[in-house]
């Protein structure tokens, strides 16, 4: 796996995580990332789009299982960077049970964008966002 790739799925199990500590500049820059129409508001179909694809790169052996070696190289290369973000990979595992299903992934990514759509209209804007900044 190639520097770029790992770094992509490190950062994407990082701004899925629900709840997690993470800065608001990561989190400010995952969801505006999801904004493909360039229009300043992720919908939640952008949103859900980016997570499949999100999930697609972390699965690095394509098994439909972020597994425990994938979350373990992901989480060595975050340690040397942050430890607050490794750990956060952790709270991915809903059921604990050390590994990252898609449907678990999905769960936790939709968690993030209902907190960061306040209110509830199915979308986030730039005004939702500058909100998220000290929040996550």
């Amino acid at each position: 796996m190639t520097k770029t790739a790992l770094r992509a799925a490190t950062l994407a199990l990082v701004i899925a995580a629900a709840g997690m500590a993470a800065t608001s500049a990561w989190a400010q820059a995952g969801i505006a990332s999801e904004d493909t129409n360039k229009d300043g508001v992720v919908t939640k179909a952008e949103h859900t789009a980016g997570a499949e694809a999100r999930f697609k790169r972390m699965d690095m052996n394509h098994d439909g299982v972020v597994d425990a070696t994938e979350a373990g190289k992901i989480k060595k290369f975050l340690s040397m960077r942050s430890p607050k973000m490794a750990a956060a990979i952790d709270l991915l595992d809903l059921n604990h049970d050390g590994k990252i299903t898609h449907a678990e992934f999905i769960e936790a990514s939709d968690a993030r964008f209902g907190k960061l759509d306040l209110n509830h209209d199915g979308q986030v804007d730039k005004a939702e966002m500058d909100a998220a900044k000290g929040a996550l």
